[in-house]
């Protein structure tokens, strides 16, 4: 067993068990929609939308509006967690070492689904009828956070565009806005001349806990965004610009989403356990953890990546 069991031995000055800080469950799945997947893979249907035809004489023929389907191949990752539990060791704590032990399992399974839900948020998806199409994250869907001529940390001028270009597509304005960021972003937003009084206090809010939502987005706070050079951007608008100048390799995307359908979340398998005794390994006790999950980008439209520096 690991050398660091020892921090659990008698000698300890106390016998309760604390977990070292680290984030519990899923930050995104909630956000999601749900799809129960069965197998290793499944094909996800989505209808475009269509136009009204004009009525421009009596007893016209009837119209034979065309459909919009779109059809894209979510494939699940099955993921596991196990620990063994020696004997000798055990007798030496003051307490049993499994719940904390699966809890600390469950927290990990937590972290990489938000982990595999960003990497879904601007991985190319598979489409079409048989999934063979790779479709990359479009640039139009690309912006970055600008501030003097550079890219910074998440500022409401970011926050602006993000909204304009949602709302330029036309997407329901009843349905809820998501914004993954980091705490620095939050606290760029503190510090930005712009904030008038009101706004500051709001953005105060939501440092403090106090509320979660500010200029429509609901914000989800996370250590995790990947780190990546996506693209390059006009640094006077924060438009994506082929021209324009590239985000650096440790630059991270602030990933906003439109709606819960925007991401889904498909479950092969959630979080189970296993607990028993192992005959060879002299008859100690595992712990055993795992699941069977993927995420997909279902709609390019309701989904925005914000670089931030």
């Amino acid at each position: 067993m690991d050398s660091s069991v020892e921090v659990w031995k008698v000698k300890q000055y106390g016998a309760n068990v604390y977990h070292t800080a680290q984030q519990k469950g899923s930050k995104f799945q909630a956000y999601c929609r749900p799809e129960t997947i069965k197998g290793e893979s499944k094909y996800l249907d989505v209808l475009g939308p269509t136009e009204a035809q004009d009525r421009n004489s009596r007893n016209p023929d009837t119209p034979n509006v065309q459909m919009n389907h779109a059809r894209r191949l979510i494939t699940m990752a099955p993921k596991d967690w196990g620990t063994m539990i020696d004997d000798v060791d055990k007798a030496r704590m003051l307490h049993d070492p499994k719940s904390p032990y699966m809890m600390a399992a469950v927290n990990a399974f937590g972290r990489k689904k938000d982990d595999m839900f960003l990497k879904a948020f601007i991985a190319s998806v598979m489409e079409d009828k048989d999934g063979g199409t790779s479709v990359a994250f479009p640039n139009a869907q690309k912006i970055a956070s600008v501030n003097s001529g550079a890219i910074s940390a998440l500022n409401l001028d970011a926050l602006r565009l993000a909204a304009l270009t949602f709302n330029n597509a036309d997407l329901d304005p009843d349905m809820q806005r998501f914004i993954a960021c980091r705490p620095a972003d939050i606290n760029n937003l503190l510090a930005d001349t712009k904030v008038t009084s009101s706004e500051y206090a709001n953005v105060k809010a939501l440092v403090e806990g106090k509320v979660d939502t500010f200029m429509g987005f609901k914000f989800i706070m996370t250590n995790r965004l990947i780190k990546n050079a996506w693209g390059k951007f006009d640094l006077t608008t924060g438009l994506y610009s082929s021209g324009g100048t590239a985000a650096l390799s440790t630059d991270s995307i602030v990933s906003a989403w439109c709606g819960t359908d925007a991401m889904v979340a498909g479950v092969g398998q959630d979080i189970t356990s296993e607990y028993g005794k192992r005959a060879d390994k002299s008859f100690n006790e595992q712990l055993y953890v795992k699941m069977d999950l993927g995420f997909l980008r279902m709609e390019d439209v309701k989904c925005l990546s914000i670089t931030v520096r």
